[in-house]
């Protein structure tokens, strides 16, 4: 009421000679209107202002019901903050920007003097006619109409723009929200104000932002007061929103990263869209290659055949072929090393094969020139079937075989005595009888054979 009272005539309602004397005029609620300084202005407006400065409280109008006054509706309604398609273009480019560019366009929206912010403030509370603090959709397509926006100029998808720049998930944008999407981009892309912004991020002044800081900054200062599941969460996702804009990889953001990031020119973005548009190409390349081969003519006859598309998927093409050859080739180069590999591993236990073989041949030689003539027969072939279990490959086993029936048939002839040999060929009941005893001795000397070796 007393604002309102110095804005109509340009001095206080409440005055006298010393503090105490206002004070007491303050207490009794006593004022006038003086005829030379207020014949212009209207009852409604001095209705207005006697309902504001009532001194009981239960009297006096609320903020609301001063909103909804009549002289508010009637009579300051009739001017209007124009609210321009410029400003529905700012939140088209607001809705897909990245989430730490939002926070900090909030933050400038904050932190920014009136002359920048201003007219947006005054455009909000124009739109905001139910005084609620929000606006919707339906309000912003009513606001243009009154600023004298054409019915077909009026963008079909400002529900959609609505729930972009909704950052709580309401679908109405609060005085913050709006101002944030609507703000120029010569007025966000201006160093000054980004170096003003990236300062609140940089909370130690090390010339960084960290995740620590950054996360921060974007839960203000309740991360320790979150469950651990939601400070995982938080945590994870400040880190990945740090990866997108850290283009050296020293997990930190610094001051030229950051202009990047506002500037819209991340290094880091443009080689992730470089590559997303090289993996587009390349399909599209063997898709088209793909189609040509089915049907047996030539890439850049389909092409013609097309029409809309051009050389440079046939060049996507064979460099998809390209690269495919090299593929194979070095494929094929690693398994050749492997083989490689493999036969030389084969040649060396073949190696150790032999030695183990001819050392069972050079031990059982040993065995046979001391042994009885039933022990010689038996023992080789102990010696033989140790050396053949300690052989891995086939054709050695076959070779310590015959090694070993070569030696049997020398220790049969150097043992028998010359007696037998004269005489039949029929063993006789004697000697097998003269033999068992030596099948004893065998079965000793093979045990002891075993435990020695």
């Amino acid at each position: 009421g007393v604002v309102m009272y110095c804005l109509m005539c340009g001095y206080p309602p409440f005055f006298g000679e010393s503090d105490a004397e206002i004070l007491a005029k303050v207490r009794v609620g006593y004022f006038y209107f003086n005829a030379s300084d207020w014949k212009q202005v209207s009852e409604a407006a001095k209705n207005l202002i006697r309902n504001l400065l009532k001194v009981n409280q239960t009297d006096r109008s609320t903020a609301k019901q001063a909103l909804f006054d009549e002289w508010i509706t009637r009579k300051a309604s009739m001017w209007r903050a124009p609210f321009k398609l410029r400003y529905v273009d700012n939140m088209r480019m607001f809705g897909p920007m990245h989430k730490l560019k939002k926070a900090t366009l909030t933050i400038m929206a904050a932190q920014l003097d009136e002359e920048y912010t201003g007219p947006l403030i005054e455009t909000f509370m124009c739109l905001d006619e139910s005084g609620e603090g929000t606006i919707s959709a339906e309000e912003m397509k009513e606001g243009l109409i009154k600023s004298g926006v054409p019915q077909e100029e009026i963008p079909e998808d400002l529900d959609h723009l609505a729930k972009q720049v909704d950052g709580n998930g309401s679908g109405e944008l609060t005085i913050s929200e709006f101002v944030a999407s609507t703000l120029d981009p010569r007025i966000y892309t201006n160093e000054e104000f980004c170096w003003a912004a990236f300062r609140i991020f940089d909370r130690n002044c090390d010339g960084k932002i960290g995740v620590k800081e950054l996360r921060d900054t974007m839960t203000n200062g309740t991360f320790n007061d979150m469950p651990p599941r939601e400070q995982k969460l938080v945590q994870e996702e400040n880190v990945a929103l740090l990866d997108e804009v850290d283009e050296d990889g020293d997990g930190e953001v610094d001051f030229a990263e950051f202009m990047h990031m506002m500037l819209g020119t991340t290094k880091k973005r443009e080689v992730n869209k470089k590559q997303r548009t090289h993996e587009e190409k390349v399909a599209g390349a063997a898709l088209l290659a793909e189609a040509a081969r089915d049907r047996g003519i030539d890439i850049l006859e389909l092409m013609k055949e097309r029409g809309g598309l051009t050389l440079a998927l046939a060049e996507a093409s064979a460099r998809v072929a390209a690269e495919k050859a090299a593929q194979l080739k070095k494929e094929e180069a690693e398994k050749a090393a492997e083989a490689e590999e493999r036969m030389k591993a084969l040649q060396a236990e073949l190696a150790a094969a032999r030695e183990a073989a001819n050392a069972a041949k050079y031990h059982h030689g040993e065995a046979t020139t001391s042994a009885p003539a039933s022990a010689a027969m038996a023992s080789p072939r102990s010696e033989a079937t140790a050396a053949t279990a300690a052989v891995a490959t086939a054709p050695m086993r076959s070779a310590a075989t015959n090694a070993t029936h070569t030696n049997e048939e020398q220790a049969v002839t150097t043992s028998v005595p010359a007696a037998q040999k004269k005489g039949p060929t029929t063993p006789t009941a004697s000697t097998n009888a003269e033999a068992k005893p030596n099948y004893k001795k065998l079965a000793s000397s093979t045990d002891k054979d075993k435990k020695e070796k």
